[in-house]
């Protein structure tokens, strides 16, 4: 991942540590009942092929729950 992605894909990490305790079970439908409407910039939840949940914006690498958990775990934000 070159360093502008990296940049990116952290922003959204830290905004998805700000705003919400864990990953969500299911989406809310936006687009399409397997993508959600916009959430930061032009991150949204997804949901894969095989079922998993991810946050991505399909040109950075995707957040996974396992992703957003390890972070969180070693980031301190205040909220």
């Amino acid at each position: 991942m070159d360093y502008k992605d990296a940049i990116f894909r952290e922003d959204a990490m830290e905004y998805l540590i700000k705003h919400y305790s864990g990953f969500p079970d299911d989406i809310q439908a936006g687009p399409s009942r397997n993508v959600s409407d916009r959430i930061f910039k032009d991150w949204r939840w997804v949901r894969c092929l095989d079922g998993e949940i991810v946050f991505a914006n399909c040109i950075q690498e995707c957040i996974t729950s396992n992703d957003f958990t390890v972070r969180k775990e070693t980031m301190r934000i205040e909220v």
